[in-house]
């Protein structure tokens, strides 16, 4: 039986960051579109929050928002777009030192823990631009499980450092790339769930990645989640752990 793995990334991204009402728009609404198919069918989900956008302002909305979605029975994990909090020049992680990511990843685990959740068990870097330091970095922090590798992005430079164990350093890895007839597909949307022939994909996981800023219609969210579960199992990482 296949098994999915359920991703959203929430950011308002690149493009809409600056924005009119990019925070309700981009994030808000798409995030709780995800929450409100959850209502409907019952599937699993993490979800990846780029807390470091909320020192621009909307911090208890992000709070607030983190909260819906663990009420919902989600994982609220850390995604790193350091450069709304750090260096505006350097927008991926692998552009920073390895004390530089060791504290990013720290400030961005403390401001969850603040909000009152647990420190967040899964980590994935904005961009897919991490290296062996943000793993390192990870370590430091106690997070163990990353979801970060994109075989064929170019932002990615953990590509090459992963194997059949899927461990770099102790930290098992999750790529959003997967494998069909021996060839990468860089990701899978999951806008495209009813697009994609699964029974080709040789990876195991699978993991599928949405984003807020352009999540699908409630219905359709419904149409392709109710689509996945006739396919496999949907579970969370932690189950997949050794």
């Amino acid at each position: 039986m296949k098994r999915f793995i359920v991703t959203v990334d929430v950011e308002r991204g690149e493009r809409n960051a600056y924005s009119k009402d990019n925070f309700s728009i981009f994030v808000v609404k798409g995030a709780d579109r995800y929450l409100r198919a959850l209502r409907v069918v019952d599937v699993p989900v993490e979800f990846f929050f780029n807390v470091y956008e909320s020192t621009y302002k909307d911090e208890e909305a992000w709070q607030k928002l983190c909260l819906r979605a663990h009420l919902r029975g989600s994982e609220v994990n850390l995604h790193t777009h350091p450069h709304y909090l750090f260096d505006s020049d350097r927008k991926n992680m692998y552009e920073y030192s390895l004390a530089e990511q060791t504290e990013i990843v720290r400030v961005g685990k403390l401001m969850l823990q603040e909000w009152g959740f647990e420190m967040p068990k899964t980590h994935r870097a904005g961009n897919y631009g991490a290296n062996l330091d943000t793993v390192a970095a990870l370590r430091a922090n106690n997070i163990l499980i990353d979801s970060s590798i994109s075989m064929g992005n170019t932002n990615c430079k953990l590509a090459q450092q992963v194997d059949s164990s899927r461990k770099i350093f102790g930290i098992t890895e999750f790529p959003v790339s997967a494998k069909r007839d021996s060839k990468v597909i860089p990701r899978i949307d999951v806008n495209s769930i009813d697009k994609t022939d699964f029974s080709k994909i040789e990876t195991d996981p699978i993991v599928l990645i949405g984003h807020s800023f352009n999540a699908p219609s409630f219905d359709r969210l419904i149409e392709l989640f109710i689509i996945l579960k006739k396919q496999g199992e949907v579970v969370k990482f932690e189950n997949c752990t050794d």
